[in-house]
């Protein structure tokens, strides 16, 4: 298993344990905040293990300015909403 993807399996138990620190103590603003930083690098680990070979680099939407993998066939992946949900959801949501 590459380094990354270990890593991001590390992260991802993390994001159980902000789950429930969100639920007692964390703003919604925190909880993007820690979700943007979250996207940053699995987006990052998306693009080095195969994306990037398929086009993809990063982009955003025109109107909410959220951080996209976008391919040049105009395909995306939001890789904010799966940290979203794993954030929210706990390990139910795994990436």
């Amino acid at each position: 298993m590459p380094y990354a993807i270990a890593y991001l399996v590390t992260v991802c138990r993390g994001c159980t344990h902000a789950k429930k620190a969100a639920q007692s103590k964390l703003t919604e603003s925190q909880i993007w905040s820690m979700a943007l930083i979250f996207d940053a690098y699995l987006g990052t680990v998306m693009l080095k293990n195969s994306l990037s070979e398929k086009s993809y680099h990063w982009g955003k939407d025109g109107t909410s300015h959220i951080p996209l993998l976008v391919a040049d066939t105009g395909r995306y992946i939001a890789p904010i909403g799966k940290v979203c949900k794993r954030l929210v959801n706990g390990a139910e949501d795994n990436v």
